[in-house]
């Protein structure tokens, strides 16, 4: 599966290549729902339709980027209380106001295998 990088606006490629993944974490972007916290995560199957839920949701200026969750890394995802959602389309969600999108960072315990565009 792939997750979305959530970036802040404030992270750029170098900060991600040469601190965040050598480190083994990254930041990853969730939907925090407003009434009772509850964060899912975004993932996807493909590659081309996480870029384009990015390019749809998240500002133009920002530094886009994708990480590979293992099986493993989705496990341990589950056991801090995320729900994993999966999208099959680039949904545009940006507009709603049930949620807002946030950031949680992930350990690893690999190197990440992550792409950025």
């Amino acid at each position: 599966m792939i997750a979305l990088l959530y970036t802040d606006g404030q992270l750029n490629i170098s900060d991600l290549k040469f601190e965040c993944v050598p480190q083994q974490w990254v930041p990853l972007l969730i939907l925090r729902y407003r009434t009772d916290d509850q964060i899912v995560l975004p993932v996807f199957e493909l590659t081309d339709v996480a870029r384009a839920f990015a390019k749809r949701n998240l500002p133009k200026n920002w530094k886009h980027g994708a990480v590979h969750l293992t099986d493993c890394d989705m496990a341990i995802i589950e056991k801090k209380g995320w729900v994993l959602q999966k999208f099959y389309f680039p949904r545009k969600l940006c507009d709603s106001t049930d949620f807002v999108f946030d950031l949680e960072i992930h350990d690893f315990d690999h190197m990440p295998s992550f792409r950025c565009d």
